[in-house]
């Protein structure tokens, strides 16, 4: 005979997504369910074990029976009763309201194989947690449940059950859950998405360093797209999933996944970009890192390689993989390599997704040059433009970054970087209005200059280039022509 009680239930919108694979009557707004009292006890018995002085004689689903005291048999809620005022034993009931409660949730929101309903064993004489399944889709399910009688140990209870690391990383779906018992309002479970570090675990600390050295790595070999999404990496594990950029990061993380270019050394991948180092099309760089970092679990479970590893890809074709997993190759002699390599290059050059590492640039990256940096930068837009870089050197008593040549015209141009953006008050000493009766001055600087400033200086014979206009440069590097034609 079945025994129903209706309890209200909390699901965290995470889970929305696996509980649709494995239900598709699921109701997102339902918020009450009938349970069966006799599934909750029985799956109580499965993963706990009341007593230890159980004989064989003595079924011990019969001591899991007494939980039935503690329910109020009027009413069709799930409401508590008659509970023990010593606070240990008080503590363990909770406990396995907990447990039981979980359960039947689970098997309501994603179907469960009960045949595969375990306790999960402890080990290293360490408390793992809960319990595990299956669903009739053949997904792993882990849960760590906990109970409380008081709405006020509610969000504590759920904190520590949400901060039990261990063995959730061995399932597909990972529940956190917490039952709440009253003994004058409905009975609430609440199942959550746990985080992905818990914050008091030692290595929370380690991973928001190791992040940030990601970040700063990526930048610094021009991969700003790999650096925004150590970023956002970062916000993952601060965060879990609850940030707004969230589903950026997982749209960013099937792109790396699905698009970028992927070498193999013994089983093991590396996946980054291509750039194309030369006019000519046969030098290439490519630069990328271990793909299990791309993941939130495996950057989690990363451990550094123990030496630096080098290889080579055919002939004259070197790569080196960094202890982090950074991965940085040369590639030379392109005919050597396999003809799966050689395609996928050959292609990217066609469909334009290969290119120079300098055609990746950003205004982030421009804020991250130095001024030397930055003149290259410039020096590679005016080479593919075709303009003549005269040299380097002092003329009319000053110093000029370097000196272009547009069809016989002289252009003089100067660099600024500052670490601000937000813009200079008066660029005046940063220029000589001295007139130059060959050509004009090309100043260049990555921080904004108000349109007043640029008026005044471009009657006295300047090409101000400021944020704003690289920005425009940057998005079409021809922008540069109609500026000093």
């Amino acid at each position: 005979m079945k025994l129903i009680k209706k309890i209200e239930i909390d699901i965290d919108p995470i889970l929305f997504k696996s509980i649709k694979r494995n239900n598709n009557s699921f109701n997102i707004n339902q918020r009450v369910i009938d349970i069966d009292l006799n599934k909750m006890v029985y799956s109580i018995g499965i993963i706990k074990t009341l007593s230890k002085r159980a004989t064989s004689k003595k079924s011990k689903i019969d001591e899991f029976k007494s939980i039935f005291d503690y329910i109020k048999k009027r009413g069709g809620d799930l409401k508590v009763q008659c509970l023990p005022k010593d606070q240990e034993v008080k503590n363990k009931i909770a406990e396995r309201f907990g447990i039981g409660i979980s359960v039947v949730v689970a098997n309501f929101l994603y179907k469960l194989k009960w045949t595969t309903l375990e306790k999960i064993p402890a080990t290293n004489f360490k408390k793992s947690l809960d319990y595990r399944c299956n669903t009739f889709t053949n997904q792993s399910i882990v849960v760590e449940a906990k109970g409380t009688f008081n709405f006020k140990n509610t969000s504590r209870a759920l904190s520590r059950a949400k901060n039990k690391k261990d063995d959730f990383h061995q399932a597909g779906i990972k529940i956190a859950s917490c039952a709440t018992l009253l003994n004058d309002k409905i009975a609430k479970c609440k199942f959550v998405d746990p985080p992905i570090i818990p914050e008091d675990d030692p290595e929370y600390l380690k991973r928001l360093a190791l992040v940030g050295h990601y970040i700063q790595a990526f930048n610094l070999i021009g991969q700003s797209k790999l650096s925004h999404y150590f970023k956002l990496m970062r916000k993952r594990i601060l965060y879990d999933k609850e940030f707004p950029e969230f589903n950026e990061k997982e749209r960013l993380f099937q792109k790396i996944k699905r698009e970028y270019f992927k070498i193999t050394y013994k089983e093991k991948k590396f996946v980054g970009r291509v750039d194309i180092t030369d006019k000519t099309k046969k030098h290439f760089i490519f630069s990328g890192l271990d793909i299990d970092l791309i993941s939130a679990q495996g950057f989690i479970d990363f451990n550094d390689y123990n030496n630096e590893i080098e290889f080579e890809i055919g002939r004259n074709n070197n790569f080196v993989v960094y202890k982090d997993g950074i991965c940085l190759g040369y590639i030379n002699n392109l005919s050597s390599l396999s003809n799966n390599y050689k395609k996928l290059i050959n292609q990217g050059i066609q469909d334009n997704t290969i290119k120079h590492a300098q055609d990746y640039t950003v205004i982030v990256d421009i804020d991250l040059m130095d001024e030397k940096s930055l003149g290259n930068y410039f020096q590679y837009l005016f080479r593919n433009l075709e303009i003549k870089i005269e040299k380097q050197g002092k003329e009319y008593g000053r110093m000029f970054d370097f000196i272009i040549n547009v069809s016989g015209k002289r252009y003089y141009v100067e660099i600024k970087r500052f670490s601000s953006c937000k813009g200079l008050q008066n660029i005046g000493r940063y220029l000589n209005k001295d007139k130059l009766f060959d050509g004009k001055i090309i100043f260049i600087t990555n921080t904004r200059i108000s349109p007043t400033q640029k008026d005044h200086y471009e009657k006295h014979g300047f090409v101000i280039i400021d944020r704003e206009l690289l920005k425009k440069i940057i998005k079409n590097h021809y922008y540069l022509l109609n500026l000093i034609k």
